[in-house]
């Protein structure tokens, strides 16, 4: 993970080529994913964490990075899906696919990097221009655990009930993924 960082301007990046959890951007071009962003960083504090327990000392390559890595990306108020979309939230293409810009807030374990007020304003965005047929199954339950984190429990149940598609789920647990024999499969 430390190899992977890119430095610059004293800070971390995560530099393309990658393909974020919001598959819709193009790994060549897509830099700073937010999301990613947090899980790199929480996952470097877990591997030190891991060196503590085994009574060896902090690895200062991953203290650095850990404590310089890039910032979430922003603009107009809100989160942005990566640093390299500033259009996300007024080109509706990029609505289509995962909100994953909330996981870093409701799936991570909350940290001072992110704002609330910036979250909430991304998360009712969202929320409130949600295109629920084009998104995956996951993504209901990771924006109510976002609004259950932003003590919206309210929007938390409304985003686990939204009456679209996706968000049903068949007799073998699974989201109702599409329209084909093989996703009404009970395997």
């Amino acid at each position: 993970m430390a190899s992977f960082v890119r430095k610059r301007n004293n800070e971390f990046h995560l530099c393309h080529p990658l393909i974020p959890a919001q598959e819709i951007f193009e790994a060549t071009k897509t830099d700073d994913p937010a999301y990613e962003l947090q899980y790199w960083r929480f996952g470097l504090m877990v591997a030190q964490q891991w060196r503590r327990r085994l009574n060896l000392p902090e690895n200062e390559e991953w203290k650095d990075i850990i404590e310089h890595i890039a910032p979430l990306p922003t603009a107009n108020g809100l989160y942005l899906p990566n640093a390299t979309t500033s259009n996300a939230y007024t080109d509706d293409q990029f609505r289509r696919d995962h909100p994953s810009v909330l996981a870093a807030f409701g799936v991570l374990p909350a940290d001072e990097r992110i704002d609330n007020k910036v979250m909430r304003a991304t998360f009712d965005n969202i929320m409130n221009k949600c295109n629920g047929s084009q998104r995956g199954g996951w993504d209901y339950p990771m924006m109510a655990m976002t609004a259950a984190r932003l003590s919206q429990p309210e929007k938390a149940i409304d985003a686990l009930m939204m009456d679209v598609q996706k968000n049903t789920y068949l007799v073998n647990g699974h989201n109702y993924p599409g329209q084909t024999p093989s996703s009404l499969s009970t395997r």
